[in-house]
């Protein structure tokens, strides 16, 4: 089974997903706080990261460089991949904004995956990410 931290602002979101990713292999830890979210990137196992783009800036960050809210998943995943270059992040986004998703590719994701999506391929994508992080893909 594979660990996977799942950081989204919309609580339905963060209720939901992970008892549907369970059933493909996956144990989500899930929270809509990015604090608590990259304090368990530090100290848990994870294999991979699923990452809103779009939420409320946390209070230790400038509003007016997350875009008030609308990058502020580029710069969490600025951090965590700055922490730990290996761990495939997987952005989940309705962002359509071509240059907020060059800025999210460069910010360390891999994937992109736009929402609504089925939670199959959301599972589909984490594993392949997962499976080339570890070398087992191409």
């Amino acid at each position: 089974m594979y660990n996977v931290l799942f950081i989204e602002d919309e609580r339905v979101m963060v209720e939901a997903l992970p008892a549907a990713l369970e059933q493909y292999g996956l144990h989500v830890d899930a929270t809509t706080s990015i604090e608590e979210g990259t304090s368990w990137f530090t100290d848990r196992s994870i294999d991979a990261v699923l990452l809103d783009i779009g939420m409320p800036p946390s209070a230790n960050m400038d509003a007016q460089v997350v875009r008030f809210g609308r990058e502020t998943g580029v710069e969490v995943a600025r951090q965590l991949h700055g922490r730990k270059p290996r761990i495939p992040i997987i952005a989940l986004t309705v962002v359509y904004d071509a240059a907020i998703k060059a800025r999210v590719r460069e910010a360390g994701t891999c994937e992109i995956i736009n929402k609504p999506a089925e939670p199959s391929y959301i599972a589909e994508t984490i594993i392949k990410a997962i499976k080339r992080a570890d070398g087992l893909i191409k």
